[in-house]
């Protein structure tokens, strides 16, 4: 193979290597803060209670109480 094309696939794997890298701290640093989880949990437990305890039939199906 000629060398510009070697040196071609090498530059092109470090690019995407880099843009993996990149792509990971970036969702890291997203994740860290976004400190809202807890609240969207609290929330989604609040409308649960609002509608009612959970109860299952015979059958094990879930029904509302």
């Amino acid at each position: 193979m000629d060398k510009k094309v070697v040196m071609g696939l090498i530059g092109g794997a470090a690019a995407l290597v880099g843009i993996a890298v990149a792509i990971h701290f970036l969702n890291e640093k997203s994740e860290a803060s976004g400190g809202d989880d807890g609240e969207d949990v609290a929330d989604l437990d609040a409308e649960i209670e609002s509608i009612g305890a959970i109860e299952r039939d015979q059958q094990g199906m879930i029904k509302w109480a």
